[in-house]
């Protein structure tokens, strides 16, 4: 996700401050960063109910990305602004897969704690901010309800 995020910073936001969206790029930028869920849906067997659905609506979300036109659809936007946001909290990621192989992580998780945090909470914010009433935003808006579920139970374990 780190990779992600510094690629997009040179490959995906200029577009977004431009109103201007690479498709492909995009498309190809969503594969990867969902291949995490669907590897984690298929080899971590105990995951917690809340986070296999997050996995599921990430899934989703991947078919959604690879059908519409960002340059023309608010849903993908809004989920291109989410995918992002949610990558800058990519040591959320690093700590919850290392700290099972070594031992005092905790410097790792107070990073992750307030990293993660900022990032849900802006996220959130400008997912309210740069919507467009419309079914399809309803319905995005539903399916994106179960991973900020599964973001506050995260964020409640974090801060722990």
């Amino acid at each position: 996700m780190a990779i992600l995020v510094i690629l997009g910073w040179f490959m995906i936001i200029p577009g977004i401050l431009n109103n201007s969206f690479d498709n492909y790029t995009i498309k190809v930028f969503a594969s990867m960063y969902v291949s995490n869920d669907v590897v984690g849906l298929y080899r971590v067997s105990n995951l917690p109910t809340s986070t296999r659905l997050h996995h599921t609506a990430s899934i989703i979300f991947l078919l959604v990305a690879w059908t519409v036109d960002f340059q023309e659809s608010n849903v993908g936007q809004l989920l291109l602004l989410y995918t992002y946001f949610s990558a800058l909290a990519f040591p959320v990621n690093i700590y919850l897969g290392l700290r099972l192989c070594y031992d005092n992580m905790n410097w790792l998780k107070t990073i992750s704690r307030y990293v993660y945090t900022i990032a849900c909470m802006v996220n959130w914010i400008v997912q309210i901010k740069w919507y467009t009433p419309t079914t399809e935003v309803y319905v995005y808006m539903m399916i994106l309800t179960v991973i900020i579920m599964d973001d506050l139970v995260l964020l409640r374990w974090l801060w722990k």
